[in-house]
């Protein structure tokens, strides 16, 4: 019996068990749960079964989920698998079914083309609409927070110690506070305009018992590079914010360099997640991490 969409779509699902069918349509599976659901043999037993409904070795593929901290504070394999990750096999997916559709090439490609329109004229529109958005509530910084594979992959570059201060400028739910306070102990500044976000991350200090050494301020971020003598105790900046407010920041920051000389000889670093900082030669390093330009400066 069926009793959720989930089951219904399986059920109903063309695995190439009719004899209209080719190879069928192959079925992605994504699975989360807690490691102890996930590690058990039924669990197994259950995924084994939907694999053998097709009549297709590969007609049924399961991405195999994350390893890392769970909801629930267990540390192990049952997290939804990254997004590059599940994107990355239904591309593979596709292009195979673009190879068994050959017969059928020029409807495909025409297909294929509508598809493609009508998704860049959804991005197109989607874009604006978050553009006006974050317009109208002076947001600089993307809403959605940095992949934590790229804090555990660039993390260990920076210089951070027990006595250093990392400031992140668009904190968000504080997760760069969280993660290099727990590697180094230093102390950590977010800073946002985003109420709600902000509460999230002040929920994550206190259960974890932060407060004196993680806090985050409701300000805005050009405001506290240009006003917050806290500015001048940083030793490293974490800067994740749209093109457009790069830009803005790359000469604001230069001016506040200029001053920050005079008050603390340190070095100061300044990692930038998604794009450069314009007319910026300083880069120490630079990588992709799951399609995401990182540029770590040195000044």
């Amino acid at each position: 019996m069926c009793d959720d969409l989930l089951s219904c779509c399986l059920r109903a699902w063309d695995y190439g068990q009719r004899q209209s069918s080719l190879n069928g349509k192959q079925v992605i599976l994504a699975p989360a749960m807690n490691s102890a659901m996930w590690d058990h043999p039924l669990t197994r037993q259950q995924l084994e079964t939907i694999k053998k409904f097709s009549t297709n070795e590969n007609g049924v593929v399961v991405v195999e989920p994350a390893v890392k901290t769970l909801a629930c504070g267990e540390i192990g394999a049952g997290a939804l698998a990254e997004l590059n990750d599940i994107i990355s096999t239904v591309k593979k997916s596709l292009v195979q079914w673009e190879t068994d559709a050959s017969t059928a090439q020029e409807n495909h490609k025409h297909r294929k083309e509508s598809m493609k329109h009508a998704i860049l004229q959804y991005s197109k529109q989607r874009f604006s609409e978050m553009k006006i958005s974050n317009e109208q509530q002076n947001y600089v910084a993307p809403i959605s927070s940095t992949p934590s594979i790229i804090i555990e992959t660039v993390l260990p570059r920076l210089n951070l110690d027990s006595s250093s201060l990392l400031v992140d400028v668009g904190c968000g739910d504080g997760r760069w506070l969280l993660a290099a306070n727990k590697h180094t102990q230093c102390k950590c500044l977010g800073i946002d305009v985003d109420e709600e976000r902000l509460k999230i991350a002040n929920d994550s200090i206190r259960e974890n018992n932060l407060q004196e050494k993680v806090q985050v301020r409701q300000q805005d971020v050009f405001d506290f590079v240009r006003r917050s003598n806290d500015f001048y105790k940083v030793n490293v900046l974490i800067m994740y914010l749209f093109r457009d407010a790069m830009l803005d920041m790359s000469s604001l920051l230069q001016q506040r360099l200029d001053l920050r000389e005079s008050v603390k000889k340190d070095k100061m670093q300044i990692l930038c997640v998604g794009f450069k900082l314009p007319g910026w030669t300083c880069i120490i390093h630079e990588e992709k991490v799951n399609d995401i330009r990182v540029y770590l400066y040195e000044i």
